[in-house]
């Protein structure tokens, strides 16, 4: 198949000038989009999870990106649109991966860290594990009840190898706490996010018949260099950790476009289906707070904010208000907008040569929306 490139649509979307600072940078945003495909020659990508397991290249020009089901690791060329390489990963054995990867993302010289429920590893691009990764907990200083198990799901690696972070649970009070570990000296500490404890409100307790479980607010970590963020969907605010220092910080952003937390409280019980549907669609119109993506080249931290329409009676799809809102490299506040041309907040963003790129999926093809700023 020859590689495609077209035009889906044109809004008007992104490239970052030089400009006058004022009160809000993103006052008067234009925005345009045009759409590319990939090439898969005589492959065929299994989209099912989207790009759930991917990560850009220290060059930012390739995709890898691993199929969840075959464990299939792709490294694409973001210039030519091709695959360049396609390498089966192993599940069991020396250089297994793990039958349910719950994290991959690339480190030093282009390798990969994959982390699972209870161990992790850094693997080279062949396939072979180069530095097994495990966080010695009995070395972790600070504990006050988090669930053993949580300090291992989905930690984050430094992209030098050296640091592990996670946000152990505590399962009796809901709360969230920071972990990192040292893996060269093997120390680590932990610390309670207590600004996060409100969570607590958001927390879904399903106590119907024989089901009997939790739906939680969940909270991610995201490491760029020395400095690290840990961010939760239902508030702007944030943490700030620095692996240099070792000092954790809170950070609060004065939003005016959008509210700076969730409204709703759902810390009580429920006993049917149909209620946690009615429960969980509340909470989507409420306003959900993305990643941040860093761009290279402006220097800024963009992030999308979202907040569900209520759907329309025969409407077979859902609608979102999307937000856009842009910091500097101290993660000051330098701007918010409101993009009435987007329906919803692109998956799977990264930059690329000040570009904001997006997964898209056309008639089970491999594609990216590919959005220029301009403000």
């Amino acid at each position: 198949m020859k590689t495609i490139f077209y035009s889906i649509i044109t809004l008007v979307l992104f490239s970052c000038h030089e400009k006058t600072k004022t009160a809000n940078m993103l006052e008067g945003l234009k925005l345009t989009v045009d759409t590319v495909m990939v090439d898969p020659g005589d492959s065929f990508f299994n989209l099912k999870y989207g790009l759930d397991l991917s990560d850009i290249s220290e060059s930012g020009k390739i995709l890898i990106f691993m199929e969840r089901d075959n464990k299939n690791l792709y490294q694409i060329d973001l210039e030519t649109l091709k695959i360049l390489s396609k390498t089966q990963f192993e599940t069991e054995g020396p250089n297994g991966i793990g039958p349910f990867v719950t994290t991959m993302s690339r480190v030093f010289d282009d390798n990969l860290y994959f982390g699972t429920y209870k161990y992790g590893g850094i693997f080279n691009p062949e396939g072979i594990k180069i530095d097994p990764k495990t966080i010695q907990t009995d070395q972790i200083k600070g504990k006050n009840g988090e669930s053993e198990m949580s300090f291992h799901y989905s930690p984050v690696l430094s992209n030098n190898g050296k640091f592990a972070y996670s946000l152990p649970r505590n399962e009796d009070k809901d709360t969230f706490s920071f972990s990192w570990f040292d893996f060269e000296t093997n120390q680590g500490e932990v610390t309670a996010l207590t600004k996060f404890d409100s969570l607590t409100q958001f927390t879904i307790q399903v106590i119907g018949g024989s089901r009997k479980f939790k739906l939680m607010e969940s909270a991610f970590v995201q490491a760029y260099g020395e400095n690290v963020v840990i961010r939760t969907p239902g508030y702007s605010d944030i943490y700030l950790f620095n692996s240099g220092t070792k000092h954790l910080s809170h950070k609060a952003f004065p939003h005016q476009i959008v509210p700076t937390r969730r409204d709703h409280n759902f810390n009580g019980k429920i006993e049917s289906m149909q209620e946690i549907s009615l429960a969980r669609a509340r909470l989507f119109e409420d306003i959900l707070f993305e990643e941040f993506l860093f761009d290279d080249e402006s220097k800024y931290f963009f992030r999308f904010g979202a907040r569900k329409k209520p759907k329309l009676e025969n409407s077979k799809s859902e609608e979102s208000e999307v937000f856009l809102f842009i910091y500097d490299e101290d993660f000051n506040l330098l701007g918010e907008t409101k993009i009435d041309d987007l329906k919803k907040v692109p998956e799977y963003p990264f930059f690329k040569d000040g570009k904001l790129w997006s997964y898209v999926n056309v008639e089970d093809e491999l594609g990216f929306a590919v959005f220029t700023f301009d403000f």
